[in-house]
């Protein structure tokens, strides 16, 4: 980095949060399989929403769950994030293989970057990748805070480096990762979209290293410090530091472990409502409601788990029949009692998806959360 080699101590602080974070991963594992497998994948594509609104915001790109969502499900070609989105659904399932060649590297931008309308300037000119210089603006100081590898043979040289320290097993998981992360946005090999995909790619490294859960919420948790994120950066490239990345590595540690710990406490929170909308689904079945059978009592606990971990809480009567085993002509009749009761909301008519209408979230105890 410019004279001087990029370094990182493994310093008493380094090996303490180290330690956190193991320790807090196997938290986080504990708690992860208290959870029925149908509400696990539920959160996973609800964390994976926020995960992809938080990298965007970061880089200033405004996205909505919704908006996710849709791409996600969507059919049609070159939509705005929709290759974006599912890099990150493959991650949440254990599906991601980390890129280990320049043309991986660029494949991976390529998606990243599917359905993004880039102006000319933005454009590659490279073999691979960039040809051109390109500066990052410090708007608040007036002044370039990063310069790019530049030209593009310099460019490779450093990411082949990167490829090379990530397979390397005498260096702790964790700090290779980090160092990595960091190495990639100084060499900065795409005129736009470099913070996104450099992201993408150290939560790859995460989940491989942790659990997807935890590599799914490191944006989440950066997005709300982000002037700490980038002056961790700043602060290795001022040359009165010397290019020691030390301080970088702690910063991520500190990121990562603070991740770590709201998770744990989102999904203890989550576990107990579980265990109260399973008391409340058994007072239903002991005391039924005006015309309900069991099952509209089973139907309701399933949309009462949506409730509390699903991406946007709603199903379709394709969903519910699926879960109930039972056929959708035979799940509309049940659920169309369960609407005209006043215990269902119309999300969507086409198609048709239902979530719990606030009556129905008191029937479960669910109205507070």
């Amino acid at each position: 980095m410019g004279e001087h080699t990029l370094y990182c101590m493994i310093t008493p602080a380094i090996v303490e949060l180290l330690e956190t974070a193991y320790q807090a991963e196997l938290s986080v594992r504990r708690q992860w399989q208290r959870l029925p497998a149908g509400a696990q994948s539920h959160y996973l594509r609800s964390l994976l929403l926020d995960e992809v609104v938080a990298t965007n915001d970061i880089e200033g790109v405004f996205s909505t769950r919704r908006e996710i969502q849709e791409a996600l499900d969507s059919a049609t070609p070159n939509h705005r994030f929709k290759e974006f989105a599912r890099l990150y659904d493959a991650l949440a399932h254990g599906e991601t293989r980390l890129p280990d060649t320049l043309e991986g590297i660029r494949s991976l931008y390529e998606k990243v970057m599917d359905g993004e309308k880039l102006p000319d300037d933005d454009q590659l000119d490279g073999e691979l990748f960039r040809d051109g210089s390109v500066t990052v603006w410090d708007s608040r100081r007036q002044r370039v805070v990063h310069s790019g590898f530049h030209p593009e043979h310099k460019l490779q040289e450093g990411l082949r480096t990167i490829l090379r320290i990530t397979d390397r097993e005498n260096t702790p998981s964790l700090i290779t990762a980090f160092i990595a992360h960091l190495m990639f946005e100084v060499v900065h090999p795409f005129y736009d979209g470099n913070g996104r995909t450099g992201r993408y790619l150290l939560g790859a490294h995460i989940a491989e290293i942790l659990s997807p859960a935890t590599a799914l919420t490191l944006s989440t948790a950066i997005n709300t410090q982000k002037d700490r994120y980038y002056q961790a950066f700043m602060a290795v490239e001022d040359p009165v530091n010397r290019a020691e990345a030390t301080p970088f590595v702690v910063t991520m540690l500190r990121f990562l472990t603070e991740a770590q710990q709201t998770l744990t406490q989102d999904v203890d929170a989550r576990l107990y409502l579980m265990k109260s909308l399973a008391d409340e689904t058994r007072a239903l079945q002991n005391n039924l409601p005006t015309d309900w059978k069991a099952l509209h009592a089973d139907i309701m606990h399933f949309l009462g788990e949506l409730h509390l971990f699903g991406a946007d809480r709603a199903a379709t009567y394709a969903d519910v029949a699926q879960h109930m085993k039972r056929s959708t002509s035979q799940t509309r009749k049940d659920l169309q009692l369960l609407r005209e009761q006043g215990y269902l909301d119309t999300v969507t008519e086409r198609p048709v998806r239902l979530r719990l209408s606030d009556s129905g979230l008191d029937v479960l105890g669910l109205r507070m959360y």
